[in-house]
C-alpha cells in the first residue's frame, strides 16, 4: 500500500443577499476519482495516513455514497497487536477562517480483523512540533459473528461546536485512530471469531466537515440546502414535504424520536447537537443550536 496526502477545494456557493449566518459543508471527500494516485487540488484541506498506516484506494459501495462510482479511501498497517494505541488512522487538516460551529461527520468500514474500537481526536494547533490531540468520543463496536466485519456504518457525525478554539483557526485539525477496546488492554477483532491483525484494512468514505459560516453582503447559503445540515433553534419545527414516518436519531445511533404519518417534527424536546432524521425518502441531517 501507498500513503497518501490527498486535498480538496471548499464546497461553496456565491449568490446575492444580505449577510446571514448558514450551515455549509467546509470541505468534503468522496474519493470516486482515485484509483491509485490521489488528486490534489488548491490546499483548502488534506486528509492522510498517520502513525504508519497506509493507504489505497477500494470500493465504496455500502457506504452513504449514492453516486455510480462509488470508492473510498482504504487504510492498513496498523500497529501490531498489544502496541502503540491511539496512534494509527487518517488526519484531517482543515482551514476554519471564517468558520465557526465545526462538525465531522464520516462512514466508515471495518475488515473482520482489524481493531473495533477507534477514537475521534482534535487538536487547535496541528502545525505545532508536537501537536496536543484530545479525546473527542471514542466508537466501539462489539464484535459478533456477523454485521460488524466487512460492514459499513454510515454518517458518523460528531458535534465540535463547543470547542471554541477550533473557531476561525487555520490549525484546526482532527484525527481518527484505533484503540485497544475497552478494559482489554489490547486490541480487538470486529468480528467474533476473528483475530486482530494489523493488515486489518478500515475504510472512509463521504468524509465531511462541517461548519457555520458568515456570508458576505453578497452572498447566501448554498442553493442544494438539501444537501447540507438544517440549523434550527429549539423548538423550531422541521417541515416535510408531505406527510412520513420518520426516525430521529443520535450520531451514536440512540432512537430519540419517531412518528407516523407526519408532515414536521418538534424539536422542543431536543438538546443542542447534531440529528439524523431518517424517512422513507432517504436521511436528513439537523444542527439543533
Amino acid at each position: 500500500f501507498r500513503s497518501h496526502t490527498i486535498s480538496i477545494l471548499s464546497l461553496a456557493a456565491v449568490f446575492a443577499a444580505p449577510a446571514v449566518t448558514a450551515q455549509t459543508n467546509l470541505l468534503q471527500w468522496n474519493f470516486n476519482d482515485e484509483t491509485t494516485n490521489p488528486t490534489v487540488t488548491v490546499a483548502a484541506g488534506s486528509i492522510m495516513t498517520v502513525g504508519g498506516a497506509t493507504s489505497t484506494f477500494a470500493s465504496g459501495v455500502g457506504s452513504s455514497d449514492t453516486s455510480a462510482t462509488n470508492r473510498a479511501f482504504n487504510t492498513s498497517g496498523y500497529p501490531a497487536a498489544g502496541q502503540a494505541p491511539k496512534t494509527a488512522g487518517i488526519q484531517i487538516n482543515i482551514n476554519t477562517t471564517g468558520r465557526t460551529n465545526i462538525a465531522l461527520s464520516f462512514d466508515q468500514r471495518l475488515s473482520n480483523t482489524a481493531a473495533n474500537t477507534y477514537v475521534v481526536q482534535y487538536t487547535t494547533n496541528a502545525a505545532a512540533a508536537t501537536p496536543v490531540w484530545v479525546d473527542a468520543q471514542t466508537y466501539t463496536i462489539t464484535p459478533a459473528a456477523t454485521g460488524t466485519g466487512d460492514t459499513w456504518t454510515n454518517t458518523r457525525i460528531f458535534n465540535f461546536s463547543n470547542i471554541s478554539g477550533l473557531n476561525n483557526n487555520p490549525n484546526a485539525a482532527f484525527r481518527i485512530v484505533s484503540d485497544f477496546a475497552p478494559g482489554t488492554g489490547d486490541y480487538v477483532a470486529a468480528k467474533l471469531g476473528s483475530t486482530y491483525a494489523s493488515s486489518g484494512t478500515v475504510r472512509y468514505d463521504m468524509v465531511t466537515v462541517m461548519s457555520d459560516v458568515t456570508l458576505g453582503t453578497n452572498e447566501t447559503a448554498p442553493k442544494s440546502v438539501a444537501e447540507f445540515p438544517t440549523v434550527l433553534r429549539a423548538g423550531e419545527m422541521l417541515t416535510f414535504p408531505s406527510k412520513t414516518t420518520y426516525e430521529v436519531y443520535t450520531p451514536a445511533g440512540q432512537l430519540v424520536a419517531r412518528g407516523t404519518q407526519a408532515q414536521e417534527i418538534s424539536t422542543a424536546n431536543l438538546t443542542p447537537g447534531l440529528y439524523l432524521v431518517k424517512t422513507a425518502s432517504g436521511t436528513r441531517r439537523i444542527m439543533i443550536k
